[in-house]
């Protein structure tokens, strides 16, 4: 098996369309990684997919709707997958706590709350809060996790809404799978 590098760009240099030479040195069917700031996955997770890559690319996969929705259709159009990492998964609290709320009974609410002690926030503050809201990759996380906990048990007949003036509304929602569709 061959473990070779190219490094994309070369060290010690600074070339923001680096990524386009890294795609542009694969083969279709090959699989990209992308983990880089919430700002670029859209359109380094485009210029994969056109290209014929299938894409794993860490959460939020995009900021917006419109965004998922092109990808979704691209990713159709050229017969790629496109996945996306959400690490908690693999955190063995999470895996404890979901394995947990599994056993206690029919779902009937959900509220969840994450902080990040001050000092892991160094680790982001060169791009968090500037060019993406750090809410986007911290509360992903939760929404994911239930989703995978409420897995298989059951599915969501009606959710309430909160808007500005009311309060409470329910709405009637059919959830909707895109694997099906592949």
């Amino acid at each position: 098996m061959d473990v070779s590098f190219k490094s994309f760009p070369a060290d010690n240099t600074v070339d923001p369309e680096a990524y386009i030479k890294a795609l542009d040195s694969m083969k279709k069917g090959d699989l990209v990684f992308i983990f880089t700031p919430d700002d670029l996955h859209y359109k380094m997770v485009k210029e994969a997919i056109v290209r014929g890559l299938h894409v794993l690319v860490t959460k939020p996969a995009v900021k917006t709707l419109k965004e998922h929705l092109e990808l979704v259709e691209l990713a159709r159009k050229h017969r790629v997958l496109v996945c996306v990492e959400v690490h908690k998964r693999w955190d063995p609290v999470y895996a404890d706590a979901r394995q947990r709320i599994r056993q206690l009974g029919e779902f009937s609410y959900y509220n969840s709350y994450m902080s990040q002690p001050k000092k892991q926030l160094i680790t982001f503050k060169a791009w968090a809060g500037k060019s993406s809201d750090i809410s986007y990759y911290l509360n992903s996380h939760h929404v994911d996790f239930h989703v995978w906990a409420m897995q298989g048990l059951d599915t969501l007949p009606r959710f309430v809404a909160v808007y500005p003036f009311r309060i409470g509304i329910p709405l009637t929602v059919k959830m909707i799978s895109f694997v099906d569709e592949l």
